[in-house]
C-alpha cells in the first residue's frame, strides 16, 4: 500500500466530501422539514381563515336569543307608543265633535238674529250675548283641539332595531 497515496492531498479530499455531503444532507433535510413545517402550518392558517363563516349551533342560537331580544323590546315600545297615539286621536275626536255641535249650534243663532227685523230688542241682546259667550267657549275648545293636535305632532315613534 502506498502511504503517500493515503495522506495525499487528493486522497484526503476523496475522503472528505462524502462526510460533508452526508452532514450537508442533514442540514438540507432540516431546513426542508422547518420549511414544510411553515408550510403546513400556513396552510393550516389558511384553512381557518376559509372556514371563518362557520358558527356552532350555540353560536346561532345566541344570536337568535339577542334578536328575539331586540324584537321583543321594540314590539313593548311600538305598543306604548300606539297607546300614547291613540288616546291622543281619542282627545281630538272628542274635541273636535263638540267644536263642530259649538259651531252649527253659533251658526243657527247668528241666522235667528238676522232674521230679526227692527231694532235690536232684549231678547235679541240675550242673544248677542249668548254667542259672545259660546264664541269664547269655542275658542278654548278650538285651543284644547290646537294643544291635542301638537300633542299628537310631538309624538315619535321608536327607532327600528338596527342590524348589525
Amino acid at each position: 500500500m502506498n502511504v503517500t497515496k493515503l495522506f495525499s492531498p487528493k486522497a484526503k479530499a476523496l475522503e472528505d466530501p462524502p462526510k460533508v455531503k452526508i452532514a450537508d444532507d442533514a442540514k438540507a433535510d432540516k431546513a426542508k422539514d422547518k420549511d414544510d413545517e411553515k408550510d403546513s402550518e400556513k396552510h393550516q392558517r389558511q384553512w381557518f381563515r376559509s372556514l371563518w363563516w362557520l358558527v356552532t349551533i350555540a353560536d346561532l342560537r345566541e344570536l337568535e336569543v339577542r334578536i328575539m331580544s331586540v324584537i321583543s323590546d321594540f314590539v313593548a315600545k311600538q305598543a306604548a307608543f300606539n297607546a300614547r297615539q291613540g288616546a291622543a286621536v281619542d282627545s281630538i275626536v272628542v274635541s273636535v265633535a263638540g267644536v263642530s255641535a259649538d259651531i252649527d249650534l253659533l251658526n243657527e243663532k247668528i241666522t235667528e238674529l238676522q232674521n230679526n227685523p227692527g231694532p235690536i230688542t232684549p231678547e235679541d241682546q240675550a242673544l248677542l250675548d249668548e254667542l259672545v259667550a259660546g264664541g269664547d267657549a269655542l275658542a278654548a275648545k278650538a285651543e284644547a283641539v290646537s294643544t291635542a293636535l301638537a300633542s299628537l305632532d310631538a309624538l315619535t315613534p321608536p327607532k327600528p332595531p338596527v342590524t348589525e
